[in-house]
């Protein structure tokens, strides 16, 4: 999920782990580096991180988006509760 967020706001990402795979990410979601844990004491890392930004969608829009698709939802059931079979009841 992390490099997902790193790629929809276009930063690099480096998540380094205890215990798992640590890896280093471009802007564009390319893996350039993928490294597993190994054994203590000999757990260094050295690469190029393009360290760049770019300019994506999501920060410029914002969450609007998805708050008006749920409020879009919220409108559609509220109409559907209210339809034409509450009218024929009367």
């Amino acid at each position: 999920m992390t490099t997902v967020r790193a790629v929809e706001n276009g930063l690099s990402l480096v998540r380094p782990t205890e215990n798992g795979l640590s890896t280093v990410v471009d802007p564009f979601g390319r893996v350039v580096l993928a490294e597993p844990d190994g054994p203590p004491g000999d757990n260094a890392i050295a690469v190029d991180v393009p360290i760049y930004e770019l300019d994506t969608l999501y920060p410029w829009l914002g969450s609007w988006v998805p708050y008006s698709c749920l409020g879009g939802l919220v409108l559609i059931v509220l109409l559907a509760w209210r339809g034409p079979n509450r009218l024929a009841m009367r």
